[in-house]
């Protein structure tokens, strides 16, 4: 996980927040007064996806700073019910388990990957 400018790998999340903080021009978001806090998850070369680590570490380290909330437009699954073999779905409840109670709201894209959550994902 880097913070701050990082320059441009992925950049979806930064124009949703910036859609949603949005000011001036004749354009008001939804939370003009928000401070955006960049959390970049993905690395810094090619077309790398982000890692399961890096993304709870990045929700662990937003509560921790007192973030009211997130947008976690990621682009990932739906997964087969084999990929949590691993615990992967555990891991991600325990730090969802952590940070929402601690005021944390989560935000998720569904979809992205337009699969046909009927017939297996």
């Amino acid at each position: 996980m880097t913070t701050g400018d990082g320059g441009w790998v992925h950049h979806h999340g930064t124009h949703v927040a910036g859609i949603a903080g949005a000011q001036g021009g004749g354009v008001i978001g939804m939370a003009p007064d928000a401070e955006i806090l960049n959390l970049r998850v993905f690395p810094k070369g090619g077309d790398l996806p982000a890692t399961a680590s890096d993304i709870t570490v990045a929700l662990e380290y937003a509560a921790d700073l007192g973030a009211d909330a997130t947008n976690s437009s990621l682009g990932a699954g739906p997964f087969p019910p084999r990929a949590n073999a691993g615990g992967l779905r555990a891991a991600r409840q325990k730090v969802v388990n952590n940070v929402v109670p601690r005021g944390l709201l989560l935000s998720a894209s569904a979809g992205n990957e337009d699969a046909n959550l009927e017939q297996g994902g």
